[in-house]
């Protein structure tokens, strides 16, 4: 088996185990709706206890439930859209706070994965707009602060291209 495949059967391997960390058992449910499908009893936990999960975590059940083509993805991404109307107060749409180094890095990667899972489940909804322009205006002078900071922010706004590209 190739690298995907060994992959794939190690999480699904060790799924089980990931049960008492709510937010590695969710992010190997993300890896595994995203590469071919993941296990219909995992997702259901993981929905069970969504409101245990941090702000990237709720994205990424959002979008391993998106991947999956479960009826419930359309509570996970309004369950973001809440989490969204909140950043309202503090004038900008991430998700989650960005007031030093370590809580920016975390509030991209989960504007990254938010942004994906609202785009993908309503390319046209307001919240698009306001969670690109997070991630975008987060660079300083042409760059953002850190490589998994440009890894995430890439990610979600080259989804965003490819995804625009196709429907042009």
């Amino acid at each position: 088996p190739g690298v995907l495949e060994r992959g794939r059967a190690y999480l699904t391997s060790h799924l089980g185990a990931a049960l008492n960390d709510p937010e590695e058992h969710t992010w190997m449910l993300f890896a595994l709706a995203s590469t071919g499908g993941a296990p219909k009893a995992g997702l259901n936990k993981a929905f069970e206890r969504r409101s245990r999960l941090s702000n990237r975590g709720r994205a990424l059940l959002a979008l391993a439930l998106l991947s999956a083509k479960d009826p419930r993805a359309r509570i996970a991404v309004e369950n973001l859209d809440d989490i969204i109307r909140a950043a309202r107060e503090r004038q900008d749409a991430s998700v989650g706070d960005a007031n030093d180094v370590w809580q920016t890095s975390e509030a991209i990667e989960a504007t990254a994965y938010a942004l994906m899972a609202v785009y993908h489940h309503d390319p046209a909804s307001p919240w698009v707009k306001p969670l690109t322009d997070f991630l975008v205006l987060r660079r300083n002078g042409g760059k953002w602060r850190t490589t998994r900071d440009t890894a995430f922010s890439l990610y979600a706004l080259s989804e965003l291209a490819s995804r625009e590209k196709v429907a042009a």
